[in-house]
């Protein structure tokens, strides 16, 4: 399969934050004050950006890309109800 029969089976889902689960290591770095400018930024233009996800056991999905995106939604109290 190529990258572009790949992408083509994606699809965009809204789902509850409570079914994301994070890597266990993350080799992406954001300072206190990167953090706070996403925070801010999500909080003046909404979120725009996706959290990519991979489905796992037990009905949960496993963040593959997003994390921070991931956390500032947590900070910020967005959840969604699926």
């Amino acid at each position: 399969m190529d990258a572009i029969e790949k992408t083509q089976k994606l699809r965009r889902e809204t789902l509850p934050l409570s079914l994301l689960v994070p890597q266990d290591i993350n080799p992406n770095k954001m300072s206190d004050r990167e953090f706070n400018l996403l925070c801010d930024n999500m909080t003046k233009v909404g979120f725009v950006g996706p959290i990519f996800v991979r489905p796992i056991e037990g009905g949960k999905y496993r963040i593959i890309g997003g994390y921070h995106r991931y956390k500032a939604a947590q900070v910020l109290g967005m959840d969604w109800r699926g």
